[in-house]
């Protein structure tokens, strides 16, 4: 080999190597800056139970909620395995990859879109814009000064669907979509359904969109490659791969009888998550503006033909079932969420929108850029650094806030004194108290199952629990008594004095919350005498 030789390919690796170093900054920062909730919080107290249960918290294991058909399997063993054999920080760590798989994805498609990867300075700028717009600060600093919630606007899909939640959660493994439609526009076509497949399999509310972009993949290798053998076998491919899913949700959540569907289905449309299912709860000024940017950004994919197609597919299949869910106002169409492919489209679209906006600013102002380099890249180390350290400081208080909860010295309580057979009776919106305590409840307004049998009985609890804390004096006692003898509860929770029970024995109190304990007839009557 030539000396020259040698100094070309040192060079180049030299580029790959400073390459590599700002790819890890950008998600670095990107991570930082996005943040993270403390566990056990939001969704997580719904999705972490039956692998928690799984894997030995507590009493769950007993828990009623914990021993229906489980929705997310792959998942709930994901949790069990960490959390028996690793640690519970490894959740942490796990929606830190994912997020960093999330900003990794976008910016490589708007790099092949719009070739902002040609120079370190632009790739770097868009990767801060990017950050800024999804970054937790701004969207505290936005929502506290002008009440506008930046991340619902220019992050979120439609219906307050999303990718990136605010912790690990089924629905985050979502990322692997833009990952595969990254995967497919580098021709890679059989990786691209890889990743349709463990966003399917970890949440099956995305078989819908990998059903569609299978469907624009083989669209594209069919119409603008000709190589519809290939398109064919990556289907079958595609078919394979989530067959898993669709088979245990067909077996796992078959009907128990279509009356008992249709009831089921229609509690879960208008009482359980009406805000995520009808169009007249979430379609708003915001949706609207949020559909325009997924126009424009559909009109800027035309630069490549795959992402055109891509987008173009996913976009309309959506729109048109969500019109056909309108007329027909149909619940089976309102829980397919057609409209949740939105939440790659979307942030997929403001991307293009961004990167588009950093193209033609470095196209423009070329020259100037050139003279003033150095100044750039002082005004981009620091919005670096400020990035990371807002980040990092939101975080902070973020689990500081947590830790200073008033309902935290009651569940502790409950966590040091729990025993075998408990079944505490607690208020309907403390969804928190399972994973804090590992102490069985007899529901909660948030946790639910999806079978339609075990919706049922869900809403029947909710009903009677509604009953108690609704009623007071001597029909709240009768209503207790019955709920004592139909659910075998032992404990109540609640954020007043009860009073006029006989069966009921205080055995903790404090500014906020009282515990009691329901003692047996025969005991209460020794105790008198």
């Amino acid at each position: 080999m030539k000396q020259g030789d040698t100094i070309t390919f040192n060079g180049r690796m030299s580029e790959r190597y400073a390459w590599s170093l700002m790819m890890m900054l950008v998600m670095i920062v990107f991570i930082a800056s996005y943040g993270q909730l403390p566990l056990y919080t939001s969704n997580q107290n719904t999705y972490f139970l039956h692998g928690l249960a799984d894997g030995g918290f507590g009493f769950l294991v007993d828990d009623w909620l914990a021993n229906t058909a489980d929705p997310f399997p792959v998942f709930s063993w994901l949790v069990r395995q960490t959390y028996t054999y690793l640690s519970e920080s490894f959740f942490y760590f796990y929606q830190c990859l994912l997020l960093g798989v999330f900003i990794w994805s976008v910016m490589g498609i708007v790099g092949k879109i719009w070739g902002i990867n040609r120079s370190r300075t632009e790739y770097l700028t868009c990767s801060i814009l990017v950050s800024i717009m999804w970054a937790a600060s701004l969207a505290y600093v936005a929502e506290r000064g002008t009440g506008i919630n930046l991340r619902q606007i220019f992050v979120d899909g439609l219906a307050g669907q999303y990718l990136l939640g605010p912790g690990l959660q089924p629905s985050v493994f979502g990322v692997f979509l833009p990952l595969s439609i990254y995967a497919f526009v580098c021709n890679r076509p059989f990786w691209a359904v890889c990743g349709l497949a463990v966003a399917a399999n970890m949440h099956a509310t995305y078989l819908f969109s990998a059903a569609l972009l299978t469907v624009a993949y083989m669209a594209s290798l069919a119409l603008a490659d000709k190589k519809p053998a290939k398109a064919l076998w990556l289907g079958i491919f595609s078919l394979l791969l989530v067959s898993p899913v669709v088979w245990r949700s067909y077996v796992a959540f078959a009907a128990t009888s279509p009356d008992m569907l249709a009831w089921a289905r229609e509690i879960l449309v208008n009482e359980i998550f009406p805000e995520h299912a009808k169009l007249g709860f979430w379609f708003d000024i915001t949706s609207l503006i949020q559909i325009l940017i997924m126009i424009a950004g559909l009109a800027v994919s035309r630069r490549s033909k795959r992402l055109w197609l891509i987008m173009l597919i996913s976009f309309f299949a959506g729109f048109l079932l969500t019109v056909a869910q309108l007329v027909t106002d149909s619940n089976v169409l309102a829980l397919l969420f057609p409209w949740r492919v939105s939440t790659f489209l979307f942030p997929l679209s403001v991307c293009l929108l961004i990167s588009g906006a950093v193209s033609f600013f470095f196209h423009r102002y070329s020259a100037a850029m050139v003279t003033h380099q150095k100044a750039v890249n002082h005004l981009l180390a620091a919005a670096l650094t400020l990035l990371l350290l807002t980040g990092i400081g939101g975080i902070y208080l973020k689990f500081h806030k947590h830790d200073n909860q008033d309902f935290l010295p009651m569940m502790d309580f409950v966590a040091a004194m729990k025993a075998k057979g408990d079944v505490y009776l607690t208020p309907l919106a403390m969804d928190r108290f399972r994973l804090r305590t590992g102490a069985p409840i007899l529901v909660d307004r948030k946790s639910h199952p999806y079978k339609d049998i075990e919706v049922l009985a869900w809403h029947d609890r909710m009903q009677d629990a509604k009953a108690f804390f609704e009623e007071s004096g001597k029909e709240r006692c009768e209503v207790l008594r019955k709920l004592s003898k139909k659910y075998k509860i032992t404990h109540v929770v609640n954020d007043t004095p009860i009073s006029g029970c006989p069966t009921l024995r205080r055995i903790y109190a404090d500014d906020k919350y009282f515990i009691y304990k329901i003692e047996t007839v025969a005991s209460v009557m020794t105790e008198s005498r």
